[in-house]
């Protein structure tokens, strides 16, 4: 059964003391072995409770409870204990979750750069196989015109097409050639036609030309030109009676 009481005296270079009991008043004697390790040394008037027990024909207090602080010191210092811990715990936990997040992370950044290099390639090589297949293609068509087509026949040329053509490679291109025009009919003397400079400027048919030599300036060196329906290289033969 428990006693109750309150500190005396307490001698702390030897290690002992009195508890004066509560009910008695009698001095008991206890050793600090015996008080509780946690609240420091005992202090005046500080209440107790222990059982009494014999110690070589004398008796002294044992199994001493400190009435102020034993509920409450433990208590907080284990609530404090436990708090540190689960800090400890929720930092070390979120930890790892972070370490957890920044590594799948990396994970599926990796993957996606993977794939995307991999489309890459991909794409690269289907898009020289279809250049091959189109260079292969227009061989194939070339090769069907070319025997579709078979061996070009020389062309045969009248008489007055090939003085035409000879008299082409005799006029200098960008000028006509100063001509003698004879008359038939009076035999008139024969008059110097001037040298004049003629230049493409998109006239087409007979009527736009003042001169056979024009015309046949056009003919020789002007695009889609429309004087010379038979194609022997006489242009205009009606309007200039050639």
């Amino acid at each position: 059964m428990y006693n109750f009481g309150s500190v005396k005296k307490y001698q702390s270079e030897k290690g002992f003391g009195f508890i004066t009991h509560q009910d008695s008043g009698d001095d008991i004697f206890f050793h600090i072995s015996d008080f509780p390790k946690h609240g420091g040394e005992p202090r005046i008037n500080e209440s107790l409770k222990f059982f009494i027990v014999e110690d070589n024909g004398k008796f002294k207090a044992s199994q001493i409870v400190r009435l102020e602080i034993s509920t409450s010191e433990p208590v907080k210092s284990n609530k404090i204990k436990n708090s540190q811990q689960l800090k400890n715990k929720n930092g070390s936990s979120h930890s790892k979750l972070r370490y957890t997040i920044l590594l799948f992370c990396l994970i599926a950044f990796i993957v996606g750069l993977s794939l995307a290099w991999n489309q890459y390639q991909h794409y690269k090589i289907e898009q020289q196989i279809k250049v091959q297949t189109l260079m292969q293609q227009q061989q194939e068509i070339i090769a069907m015109q070319r025997k579709a087509v078979g061996e070009v026949k020389s062309i045969d040329f009248s008489e007055k097409s090939k003085r035409a053509l000879d008299t082409t490679r005799a006029v200098p291109i960008h000028t006509a050639t100063a001509m003698n025009v004879h008359t038939s009919d009076d035999h008139v003397n024969k008059k110097t036609v001037t040298q004049a400079e003629f230049s493409c400027d998109g006239r087409q048919h007979c009527s736009q030309m003042r001169s056979y030599e024009e015309a046949l300036f056009f003919i020789r060196n002007c695009p889609n030109t429309k004087m010379d329906g038979n194609r022997d290289g006489i242009p205009c033969e009606k309007q200039f009676r050639r």
